[in-house]
């Protein structure tokens, strides 16, 4: 965990001890009965950070073809890739395995307990770069949400 995820965790685990929030939480059988976030606000603002804290690390997998589309773009050089040119001019992007969401829901079911909030952002602290074909194959497959 570097230092920039380490003021992401603080400001996560600061959203879960506000005493109001639970009220904003509701049961959901397809969520395997868990308590999931209903106030479309709050669970962005959660859903954000949480990716967000993935985005803050270092070190980002990427996969072959991607990384020789942005080597022959010129977007990787010998200090790693210019992360601000993601987007629609040199189409790549960065992509989440593991669904915020369900990182959210898992955070919720243990805000509790800090140790197990940092295990379960850790253990999911992953990044894939992918250029737009590859990503619109994912989103055909159905597996953006799981």
């Amino acid at each position: 965990m570097n230092e920039l995820q380490e003021a992401i965790f603080q400001v996560i685990i600061s959203i879960f001890k506000n005493n109001s929030l639970s009220k904003k939480f509701e049961i959901h059988e397809e969520y395997r009965g868990q308590k999931i976030i209903e106030n479309s606000a709050i669970r962005y603002g959660i859903l954000n950070y949480v990716a967000k804290y993935s985005l803050a690390n270092d070190e980002y997998y990427i996969t072959d073809k991607c990384f020789e589309y942005l080597t022959n773009l010129g977007l990787i050089n010998e200090k790693g890739l210019l992360r601000g040119r993601k987007g629609s001019k040199y189409k790549f992007t960065f992509e989440h395995p593991i669904p915020s969401n369900i990182i959210a829901d898992l955070l919720y079911e243990n805000y509790n307990d800090e140790t197990i909030l940092k295990d379960i952002l850790k253990e999911t602290d992953i990044v894939t770069i992918l250029t737009y074909d590859e990503d619109e194959i994912l989103n055909k497959s159905k597996l953006t949400s799981r």
